[in-house]
């Protein structure tokens, strides 16, 4: 690399959005997705854009207009590349489709959004717990060592 100029990997590093970054980072590198990642994907149907700064903070807007490189990429990693390497790891990978509302985009859709993401959480949690409370029982480790001890029955 020739100084104050970058290759195209180096140029696409820095153009790179936080979204493909996170995704990239987060999931799509990362060794046993199993065990660290869940992945919620929300997609918004029928965004009004007669309002563009309220439509900007769910679409990249260009021109005026809906950019469609922007989309092209994001349905790249969104519909191809998170799914299948959540999918191959038999990670959680859940994709949610909401309505917009209106002219500003209600927010009761994204209620009904968080409401489900808050359902299986909990759900989740609920599941690890039950794992680890069989695993402790099971197990001669829990009680040589003093490490865990089981409240309750």
């Amino acid at each position: 690399m020739n100084i104050g100029k970058l290759d195209f990997d180096g140029m696409h590093n820095y153009r790179m959005a936080v979204t493909e970054r996170e995704v990239i980072n987060g999931v799509l590198t990362v060794d046993n997705v199993k065990d660290h990642v869940i992945v919620y994907t929300r997609i918004i149907n029928n965004i009004n854009l007669q309002n563009l700064k309220r439509a900007s903070a769910f679409i990249d807007i260009a021109d005026r207009k809906v950019d469609q490189e922007a989309v092209k990429l994001l349905a790249t990693y969104r519909d191809g590349l998170l799914p299948k390497k959540m999918k191959d790891n038999n990670a959680i990978y859940k994709k949610y489709h909401i309505e917009w509302i209106g002219r500003e985009g209600k927010k009761t859709s994204y209620g009904c959004m968080m409401k489900m993401y808050k359902i299986l959480s909990i759900n989740l949690c609920k599941n690890s717990l039950s794992i680890c409370f069989i695993l402790i029982d099971s197990t001669k480790f829990a009680s040589s060592n003093g490490l865990f001890s089981r409240i309750g029955s």
